[in-house]
């Protein structure tokens, strides 16, 4: 710091360039900032978004093709029937997966093959909403659709009980609840916040997809949970959350135009990532009123950069507490400022930075601005390969006119 009050910059920027630059071998913000900029296009760049879709019509095609091979092998009246059935199928895979549901298989290995696309299906989009819902859930099956609901019918009551400033059994709902959330938060908030930021993420995810494949998306859901208390208390939860935490990317289109498909529960975690990347960025950049380092997530730079970046900004961090414990700077309107003391100290420090520069350097050097600090000169000698004093060399011209034509 005192090298750059030595260089004319204010205490302030002197400050925020020790965060954004680090020092000793650790990484400032800029250099995590390139890191976290660097992830978000490498995922946009290898990510995309249809691949849900794409790996549905996939599956339906291939379990299509194994009934219509079956078919083939019959001659009798229910055989031409199913076939004229299969033909009539609506061309997008949320209605033929919905036709099919009361549809007589005639090949054992086609309607397994059906039965464990629509269980996949339930699980990914179950798990697009709630994070490891697959993990903890193999099969779905009836009864476990009917306990998300009162789940999150459950869910609903408690925010509205807090929004009356009634009490929540917060415990009680983990205690039936727990096992679908696995990062185990301690208390409603953290549930909020960590329910908001994934439906965030399933925002836009359907946002970042053409109106057909949206449209197609949700049928999809429709077709596959088929239950219409389940999707109002789904929805009920979704703008209950929005409305607790608005400055959340809601809706917004993320781009994505790579080759990689995913399957949906796959992209929405890429998408929360991404999110989160970009909340990172934000904070870390400080372009908001009162930004201080303590608004930045460790846990956030732990899982988007590593443990290293983690610990410099813990490093950062520590620096900054340090500065204010010494009353180097305080903190005023959430701005650090250098305190008198500290511009003190760092003006003694400057000052014997400068007298050890005039001990090193010789005094007889020429003047050349920032490299002769005392201002003496010497004659010019042939060979002097320093800048010429004109201001020196003027007046010594000057003074030698004056001796040869003295003046009557």
């Amino acid at each position: 710091m005192s090298e750059e009050l030595l260089s004319g910059y204010g205490g302030r920027w002197s400050l925020r360039e020790l965060h954004r630059r680090g020092m000793q071998g650790r990484s400032g913000l800029d250099s995590m900032l390139g890191r976290l900029r660097k992830a978000r296009r490498e995922w946009a760049e290898r990510s995309n978004l249809s691949g849900p879709l794409e790996e549905v019509r996939g599956e339906l095609d291939a379990l299509l093709k194994l009934e219509r091979a079956s078919l083939a092998d019959q001659t009798d009246e229910s055989a031409q029937l199913k076939g004229m059935q299969l033909e009539a199928l609506p061309k997008n895979p949320a209605g033929a997966l919905r036709e099919l549901q009361d549809y007589d298989f005639s090949s054992g290995e086609a309607r397994a093959r059906y039965e464990a696309l629509m269980d996949k299906l339930r699980q990914e989009i179950l798990n697009s909403y709630f994070r490891s819902l697959m993990g903890s859930m193999q099969n779905v099956t009836a009864e476990d659709v009917a306990r998300i609901k009162d789940m999150m019918a459950e869910l609903n009551d408690m925010i509205a009980a807090r929004n009356r400033d009634d009490e929540v059994d917060f415990e009680g709902f983990m205690s039936r609840y727990g096992d679908m959330f696995p990062e185990n938060p301690t208390n409603l908030d953290e549930l909020l916040e960590i329910l908001a930021r994934r439906m965030a993420a399933m925002s836009r995810l359907m946002a970042s997809l053409s109106p057909q494949q949206r449209a197609e998306l949700q049928g999809l859901a429709e077709s596959v949970l088929s239950d219409l208390d389940l999707a109002w208390q789904m929805d009920q939860l979704n703008q209950n959350l929005r409305e607790l935490m608005p400055n959340l990317p809601w809706d917004e289109v993320s781009p994505n135009y790579g080759e990689q498909d995913m399957p949906m529960s796959q992209a929405v975690d890429a998408l929360e990532r991404v999110g989160e990347i970009e909340e990172l960025e934000s904070t870390m950049s400080g372009d908001y009123a009162g930004a201080t380092l303590e608004d930045i997530d460790e846990d956030q730079v732990r899982r988007a950069l590593g443990e290293e970046a983690a610990a410099d900004l813990q490093w950062l961090k520590k620096i900054e507490r340090a500065l204010e414990e010494a009353g180097v700077v305080n903190r005023t309107r959430g701005r650090l400022e250098l305190t008198a003391r500290g511009a003190r100290m760092i003006g003694e420090r400057s000052l014997t930075q400068v007298l050890d520069r005039i001990r090193r350097e010789p005094s007889h050097r020429s003047r050349g601005g920032e490299a002769e600090p005392t201002g003496q000169t010497k004659p010019w000698t042939f060979g002097d390969a320093d800048p010429i004093s004109v201001e020196r060399t003027v007046y010594n011209a000057v003074l030698r006119s004056a001796r040869e034509h003295p003046t009557v």
